[in-house]
């Protein structure tokens, strides 16, 4: 049977995976917050889908995919973006991982040490997941201006998605290191 700590770091740990999942497949890294002033469009763009509609209309209409028409819109992105990109899509393979493991954990226990394999896992998890969310938010700060909050070009939820979803790993590979401590050392 799997303990308490046990269960509070699958908890954190599913959590982590379904915020990087939502944070990966949104478009809204990048808000366009200009419709304020100019009532023009609205723009969003997240690492995947860029989407552009007219003030009036609040549905995702008229949306492109980064990768489409032979890579067109992705060509003329910045190496950094292409940098996130890779760094997240790995994060979010490697989380998925995590939660194998972690699932297999619950269910061999100590004879496994599954434990340590999720520890690890969620360790790199998070090392990319903070590479990611740093090259975006000091790219897209100094070089496009963009903003935590305000008029302009800002934030979007998704990227706070994805800061969120740093935390919580933490949480979990702090968790999960406990736990693979615990099976070395009995009395714990």
């Amino acid at each position: 049977m799997a303990s308490a700590l046990h269960c509070i770091a699958f908890f954190f740990l599913l959590l982590t995976f379904l915020a990087v999942a939502v944070a990966f497949s949104c478009p809204e890294w990048l808000l366009d917050q200009r419709i304020l002033i100019s009532r023009d469009s609205f723009y969003t763009k997240g690492l995947w889908l860029r989407c552009q509609r007219p003030s009036s209309d609040f549905r995702y209409g008229n949306c492109e995919w980064l990768f489409a028409d032979n890579f067109r819109i992705q060509k003329d992105e910045p190496v950094w973006f292409l940098a996130v990109q890779i760094l997240f899509s790995l994060a979010l393979a490697i989380s998925a991982l995590a939660v194998i493991f972690g699932s297999c954990a619950a269910i061999c226990g100590k004879r496994c040490r599954g434990f340590s394999v999720t520890c690890g896992f969620l360790n790199l998890t998070f090392l990319l997941l903070v590479a990611a969310v740093a090259l975006f938010w000091a790219e897209t700060y100094v070089k496009l201006q963009a903003r935590p909050s305000g008029d302009g070009l800002v934030m979007g939820w998704s990227f706070w998605v994805a800061v969120g979803s740093t935390g919580t790993c933490l949480i979990s590979t702090i968790l999960y290191y406990f736990l693979s401590r615990r099976d070395y050392h009995t009395g714990y």
